[in-house]
């Protein structure tokens, strides 16, 4: 058998065994490869789901907003509480002015109906005013 070097191997090199008339086993091997493709990566399926996930996780959770603004609001009226406690003996802590007033400056910048934001900054505005009234006057 001559082996020529410049001659390409296709699908007309492929040797049959004259008694059986099938090809031989290297020849299967040559043949099987030529039909089938590749598989598709399965990793790469599992990798895009894992990106999803990480996105949903970086997507803000709307309970959890809800949650934080009922729970800013719950301390909001309790310092209300305090201040009208404390308007009507006399006595305001300021900690607690100062507190209220930057709670509702932080409410009204999130808050996007303008009837809650008018009267946060309201509520802010007398918060500031009793602590002017603390003050020492200069």
């Amino acid at each position: 058998m001559k082996i020529d070097a410049n001659r390409p191997v296709g699908a007309g090199a492929i040797r049959k065994d004259a008694k059986t008339g099938k090809s031989s086993d290297f020849a299967d091997n040559l043949s099987v490869q030529s039909q089938e493709s590749p598989a598709p990566a399965a990793a790469a399926s599992s990798v895009a789901s894992i990106d999803a996930l990480f996105a949903l996780q970086e997507v803000p959770d709307a309970t959890q907003e809800r949650k934080r603004q009922l729970k800013r609001g719950d301390k909001m009226l309790e310092r209300l509480e305090d201040l009208r406690r404390g308007l009507l003996l006399g006595t305001i802590s300021q900690d607690k002015l100062t507190e209220l007033a930057h709670l509702a400056r932080e409410g009204s910048r999130s808050v996007d109906d303008p009837r809650l934001r008018e009267v946060l900054e309201e509520i802010e505005l007398r918060a500031e005013v009793e602590l002017a009234k603390l003050s020492p006057s200069s």
